[in-house]
């Protein structure tokens, strides 16, 4: 039995020194568990991406994202109003142009 909690009474009192009935603290439980599954739950693989998802995804700095777009060396991006997006596609690319890159790099 944990420490302070008499489940035969009715209500308990938490750790702020708020009595609790046993209701709402099976109730806050419960919405606690279901807000654990959804943050632990897969989500769906996105088509596009923002540029800070982007970025996040692939372990860069946004500032480092614009320092590579000078350089030319983004992936192809697309606008939806005033939204730039990048495809999954177009990040699968990217990847495998800088990949290359590097490989060229190392060998020379």
């Amino acid at each position: 039995m944990c420490e302070g909690l008499d489940v035969a009474r009715s209500e308990v009192e938490v750790v702020t020194g708020q009595r609790v009935s046993i209701g709402k603290l099976y109730e806050l439980f419960a919405e606690l568990r279901d807000e654990l599954r959804e943050a632990l739950s897969p989500k769906p693989e996105r088509d596009a991406y923002s540029i800070a998802e982007f970025c996040e995804r692939h372990g860069i700095s946004i500032p480092m994202y614009y320092k590579l777009r000078e350089q030319g060396l983004t992936p192809l991006e697309f606008r939806v109003g005033v939204r730039v997006l990048i495809s999954k596609e177009a990040a699968a690319a990217w990847r495998r142009e800088r990949e290359a890159a590097s490989a060229a790099a190392t060998a020379a």
